[in-house]
């Protein structure tokens, strides 16, 4: 299921995407057939299938050269409007233009993996090792972690033969004399690896994403935090909002616009994964040339300038994700524009560099350390030692943390001016 959700702070402006055309049925009641004519039956129509999905672009056969010069060519005659939102316009329209003259587009097709009918949690795991392994080898490429990674490859392999004959012998059993040779050579062809048929992920679809934004928009509210908790933060409310509107007006260094060589770091780090509304991935923006460089600090200086976003960053493509030891549980991905999270990282690097090192007991979001950092650390720290530890789980942290309150700390930390805007 796909949604666009918009962001607002006073309220959801939520679209979703139009219901798919049933397929009529047909249905023939009160009448008897004549002894020469054959019965009317019940036309059966199958379900149909989730949608293809939308043709991509084939980055790996661009036409560098050709995109950036379609982009020197567009900015050399453009004139940057008043109107952000217009602005930014403009600006991803002359990047799609230049994408339709100087990169091809692939043949819309669906991810299929070949080891659907035998996987299990057990071949999951294995995969996971090995994964883990593979990583550990790129990092450090030495002979022991060699060794390791080749006995978890050979074990995982060992792990998914036997998943197969267990898989294979179980289907064997199903078959009888009564089974029809379509439906054996259907699980032949299964077993080779051919892709099988997919039914619709929901039969309402239009139902379900209104059901979905429910559920994700009431996982936010503050109506699930206890009374008193609601409560203090209405009282601390209108001194938090007085100290912000207090810190904005007060002028900073981190006032001034960016610089390119801040955006050509930030561009750097970025790589190509799932794009948001406007298709527009990392490696566009890594080879926009010269004149896509001015044309987007020129854009992001002007939404720093003005202290907001432009609505379309703002939007979200969001993919629900079932979690997997609970599937009945769904988790949303918020899939944003490459160009948002381009001015987030710029925003971010003035941030930290404000405030300084975060604790060193915090390894989230923590760039250079790891899960494996923490246990190091707690192992250190309890070795040889009586030790009570306790490990808390905070349900819905990120959903329910409030705003207000992370301005006023950032507030109390220094920062001042355009940064709380």
């Amino acid at each position: 299921m796909k949604r666009r959700c918009a962001e607002d702070a006073s309220h959801g402006d939520q679209t979703a995407e139009p219901p798919r055309l049933k397929v009529l049925q047909w249905n023939v009641q009160g009448l008897r057939p004549k002894r020469h004519q054959r019965p009317l039956r019940h036309p059966h129509f199958p379900p149909s299938g989730p949608p293809c999905p939308p043709p991509c672009w084939n980055i790996r056969r661009a036409d560098w050269s050709r995109f950036q010069a379609s982009l020197d060519e567009w900015w050399a005659d453009y004139q940057p409007p008043d109107d952000l939102h217009q602005q930014e316009r403009d600006l991803t329209t002359a990047i799609q233009t230049a994408t339709t003259t100087a990169i091809l587009m692939c043949a819309p097709s669906r991810r299929h993996r070949t080891d659907w009918w035998y996987y299990n949690d057990e071949v999951r795991e294995h995969n996971h090792r090995v994964n883990l392994h593979r990583k550990l080898y790129k990092k450090l490429p030495n002979p022991n972690n060699l060794r390791l990674l080749q006995e978890v490859v050979a074990r995982a392999r060992q792990v998914s033969l036997w998943a197969k004959e267990d898989k294979w012998l179980e289907w064997c059993a199903t078959f009888s004399q009564h089974t029809s040779l379509g439906q054996m050579w259907r699980s032949v062809r299964t077993a080779s690896g051919a892709a099988p048929p997919r039914p619709a992920a929901h039969p309402h679809p239009q139902q379900e994403a209104e059901r979905l934004a429910t559920i994700f928009t009431s996982r936010g509210s503050s109506d699930q935090l206890p009374l008193h908790t609601r409560h203090t933060q209405q009282q601390l409310q209108p001194h938090r909002d007085e100290a912000v509107r207090e810190a904005m007006e007060v002028a900073d260094m981190t006032d001034r616009p960016f610089y390119l060589q801040e955006l050509q770091q930030a561009k750097r780090r970025g790589r190509d994964t799932a794009t948001g509304a406007d298709g527009v991935p990392y490696s566009m923006l890594a080879h926009a040339g010269p004149a896509g460089d001015a044309a987007l600090l020129a854009t992001l200086n002007a939404s720093w300038t003005v202290g907001r976003l432009p609505p379309v960053w703002k939007e979200a493509d969001i993919q629900p994700i079932p979690k997997p030891r609970e599937p009945s549980k769904l988790r949303p991905i918020s899939l944003l524009s490459c160009l948002a999270k381009t001015a987030k990282k710029l925003v971010l690097a003035q941030l930290q560099w404000h405030i300084g090192p975060s604790h060193p007991h915090i390894f989230g979001y923590t760039r250079g350390v790891s899960t494996a950092d923490s246990i190091l650390a707690l192992m250190t720290h309890i070795n040889h030692r009586p030790t009570v530890a306790v490990f808390i789980d905070l349900e819905k942290a990120f959903e329910l943390a409030s705003p207000h309150a992370i301005l006023d700390t950032l507030v109390k930390k220094g920062v001042r001016g355009r940064m709380l805007a």
